[in-house]
């Protein structure tokens, strides 16, 4: 009996394309969301920069302790 805990899955678009999905898992939102703010926000505002990011919840097998 596997227990379930929740996790956070960042999803990297290219321009609407989804690049990488269900890869990326982090146990916490904090962790997700610096990842996220870092793409969402290139550090030159370039006209090319066509990525963004988001975290969604996901349930995942807990390790055991």
């Amino acid at each position: 009996n596997q227990m379930k805990t929740l996790a956070w899955i960042l999803v990297i678009l290219n321009q609407s394309q989804t690049i990488s999905d269900d890869e990326l898992i982090y146990p916490s939102l904090q962790k997700c969301q610096m990842y996220e703010s870092q793409i969402n926000r290139p550090l030159q505002k370039i006209q090319t920069y066509t990525f963004s990011a988001y975290c969604k919840p996901t349930v995942v097998d807990k390790e055991e302790e």
